[in-house]
């Protein structure tokens, strides 16, 4: 997680949250229509997470690009750091619970990049502390942790609905533990009455209305979900197994399974909807991969409970006295603090010395990301009106042009735009039907285009209507072919490099 330090701020969606906060700070007032857009301009915006949103900008202000890596960093340790007390619940063993620990980040590791889902992971990651500790102690005490836990996320990320979602499936799990008992599962000391349940539901969504937008916040929510989870957005389709992202997901998932089949242990019920609900969400979507990473953890905790992998202890306790194994394991223990500090010194000695190569490592990668020198050459050569963007560049160019009076086609955010928008942007980047008439339509002036020596930059300089004036390897800028701006001479697209994420 550390190593995300040395990684570029380049998410497409993180650079319009970062505009967001900073048009808070600087109005003082959250945002109730879109200003980024000229396709939404006006219409409704309900802004989810104005709190982190407003976080990032505090921290980018404070300490710039560095204290913005630090500040998601802390985030994901936080939710891991709550994952292994979770898993500590079960195994008392510190390096078998830092395992499974670490087995669950691992699964998780795609989404460790800089946006606001780190605050679902944490709020979600907490809740499950809390249902696992009143769970094992029977003491309802930390349940009353929960509502407040939802006041707080409601505020940082909509994901919130997630946390929601854990409760119901807990309180379903426990009752049919009583209902349907498992053999040989071991009862909890506490688990959730339907009383208790509906209870808590009633006053975690109580504490939902405790943020700008009332309780509206969660119909938005629930209705932005349903219309996102059949969009085109690539996070809110099935994962893809061919990326490293998804084989590490699904590899944590297979050492989950194991587990629970080769367990000594019986499973209970909990285990088995942990297990298949959160695998079916993450298999349905991989937005819920982070998640299930997440909830398999005490799934993977209770399996391992009562294995015995390392049996040279026991050897060593036969040949050994109780003395000479004191003496042994204390000088074990310091050998190993002592390496760890080491380690530490090695890694901020590494880091200083490539230090130049990462910088430029970073900026290169950057550029092939988002539109770093398009929006360049946009903003020096004043090419006013309104853009056509891709998708994935919208969220930049909010951050680098908003201030400056341009306004963007489209970008990550599912609301504020309509469907017919998202329809026309559809139909123009897929050449489909009467894609010219959208360029009339909209009154569109700049065009800016990934891989400009392909596909669409090329359909439509060939329409003669736009000439290309700017292109690098990753993005490209067309204006109309109307005789404006003569001092920008037609250029030719060099060969595109594949587009990273």
């Amino acid at each position: 997680m550390c190593g995300l330090l040395a990684f570029p701020l380049s998410d497409y969606d993180y650079f319009w949250h970062l505009r967001t906060g900073q048009l808070i700070l600087e109005t003082g007032a959250i945002p109730t229509t879109d200003p980024f857009s000229f396709t939404a301009a006006g219409l409704p915006w309900p802004v989810q997470g104005w709190l982190f949103d407003a976080a990032i900008a505090w921290v980018h202000r404070a300490l710039g690009d560095t204290g913005v890596r630090a500040f998601f960093v802390a985030w994901l340790l936080a939710t891991w750091a709550v994952v292994h007390a979770i898993v500590r619940l079960f195994i008392t063993e510190s390096s078998r619970a830092l395992a499974v620990t670490l087995v669950s980040a691992a699964g998780a590791s795609m989404y460790f990049v800089a946006r606001p889902y780190v605050a679902t992971f944490l709020g979600f990651a907490l809740t499950l502390f809390l249902l696992s500790k009143h769970r094992e102690t029977g003491q309802r005490a930390w349940l009353l942790g929960i509502p407040p836990t939802m006041a707080v996320w409601v505020n940082l990320h909509f994901g919130f609905v997630t946390g929601l979602g854990l409760i119901v499936l807990v309180c379903l799990a426990d009752l049919l533990s009583r209902e349907m008992p498992l053999d040989g599962a071991q009862r909890a000391e506490g688990r959730l009455t339907p009383a208790a349940g509906i209870l808590l539901i009633a006053a975690s969504i109580a504490a939902l209305g405790l943020n700008p937008l009332g309780y509206s916040a969660l119909s938005t929510t629930l209705e932005m979900t349903r219309v996102s989870a059949a969009s085109v957005v690539v996070e809110w389709q099935s994962p893809d197994f061919h990326h490293r992202g998804g084989q590490a997901f699904l590899g944590m998932l297979c050492i989950a399974g194991l587990a629970r089949i080769l367990s000594r242990k019986p499973p209970d019920w909990l285990d088995l909807a942990l297990l298949g609900g959160m695998s079916a969400a993450a298999l349905y979507s991989m937005r819920f991969i982070p998640l299930a990473a997440i909830a398999m953890a005490p799934v993977m905790a209770r399996a391992f409970t009562g294995w015995s992998p390392m049996p040279w202890k026991n050897r060593w306790a036969a040949i050994l006295p109780a003395r000479l194994q004191e003496g042994a394991n204390k000088d074990i223990g310091e050998r190993r603090h002592a390496l760890n500090w080491a380690l530490c010194v090695l890694m901020v000695l590494a880091l200083l010395a490539t230090f130049p190569w990462l910088q430029a490592w970073r900026d290169a990668r950057l550029r092939a990301i988002v539109p770093v020198d398009a929006a360049t050459f946009i903003e020096a050569n004043k090419l006013s009106g309104r853009i056509l963007n891709d998708y994935g560049s919208g969220g930049y160019l909010i951050y680098r042009l908003h201030s400056r009076g341009y306004r963007v086609f489209v970008d990550g955010r599912y609301t504020p735009y309509p469907p017919a928008v998202i329809d026309d942007y559809l139909r123009v980047t897929s050449l489909a039907g009467e894609w010219l008439s959208i360029f009339d339509r909209y009154r569109i002036d700049v065009v800016l285009v990934p891989s400009p020596d392909q596909g669409f930059a090329q359909a439509l300089t060939a329409t003669s209507r736009f000439r290309l004036v700017y292109a690098d390897r990753h993005f490209g800028v067309l204006i109309p072919n109307d005789g404006r701006r003569p001092d920008l001479p037609d250029v030719q697209a060099p060969r595109s490099l594949p587009r990273l994420r």
